[in-house]
């Protein structure tokens, strides 16, 4: 849990037992009404619950498909210039807030920055330093196998490695879903190390020959700094840089669009 400590937020209290905790929890936990509550499909060792989501559904959206329209938007903005460099240094000085890239250094009057840590927060070292990594697979299958009216949202069953481990599965269709091999851990196994345990648990759960027709892979900081939300009098960050990762379940995404 979280305690105050001069005022300061998200510092972690004595009973936050960190990893060993988690793994503990999950070795013994015992899906009841809270997580009956929540209207979740839950896959322990030796169960399986199914719950009624509702009205609620799922999105996956690809981040190509993002990046494209985003692009798209700030094209069509006529007062934004998109420059393509490497930036070497950003902060602020006595001529105002500046960034050096490979294109030259720029200038202005107010930045908002997602690109890395800074000041203080650059040098603050996690008590927790967990990471969230993850990979998979969109595939489709020889014929139908999955049932798009149910998503499996954490196998726990799954091989337990240094960490909390889960796989999800998320259908499109009767004969294409979306496979995520999951971890919480300090050390991030490497894309292939991910991309094999998801293309494992396809075997071993379906039995059915497939076509991988994307991967994708991720590595999320779930640690418990809380970064400034200035890093300067008129310096902002954003993002991960800004403290917009949940760090109990590394939910960013909306977050980011919220804070933006």
């Amino acid at each position: 849990h979280y305690v105050s400590s001069r005022g300061k937020k998200h510092k972690n209290g004595a009973t936050d037992k960190g990893l060993e905790g988690v793994k503990n929890f999950f070795a013994t936990h015992k899906c009841g009404p809270l997580c009956a509550k929540l209207g979740l499909k839950v896959r322990t060792r030796d169960t399986v619950q199914n719950e009624d989501l509702g009205e609620l559904f799922y999105h996956c959206v690809p981040s190509r498909v993002f990046r494209q329209r985003v692009l798209e938007r700030i094209e069509s903005a006529p007062w934004i210039t998109r420059i393509a460099a490497e930036v070497t240094d950003l902060g602020e000085d006595n001529q105002g807030t500046f960034v050096e890239t490979s294109a030259g250094r720029f200038v202005g009057t107010w930045m908002v920055q997602s690109i890395r840590f800074m000041g203080a927060d650059a040098k603050r070292q996690p008590d927790y330093p967990v990471r969230q990594h993850f990979g998979g697979v969109e595939i489709k299958t020889d014929r139908p196998v999955f049932d798009t009216d149910h998503f499996t949202l954490m196998d726990f069953s799954v091989p337990q490695r240094d960490g909390a481990t889960f796989v999800y599965v998320l259908p499109f269709a009767p004969d294409r879903a979306l496979i995520e091999h999951t971890m919480f851990s300090p050390t991030p196994l490497s894309p292939a190390e991910h991309i094999e345990a998801a293309e494992a648990y396809i075997r071993d759960r379906f039995d059915v020959p497939f076509e991988v027709l994307r991967r994708e892979v991720g590595d999320i900081p779930m640690d418990d700094r809380y970064p400034s939300q200035r890093s300067n009098a008129h310096v902002f960050n954003i993002g991960i840089a800004g403290g917009q990762i949940k760090p109990c379940t590394g939910y960013t995404f909306a977050r980011v669009q919220r804070y933006a």
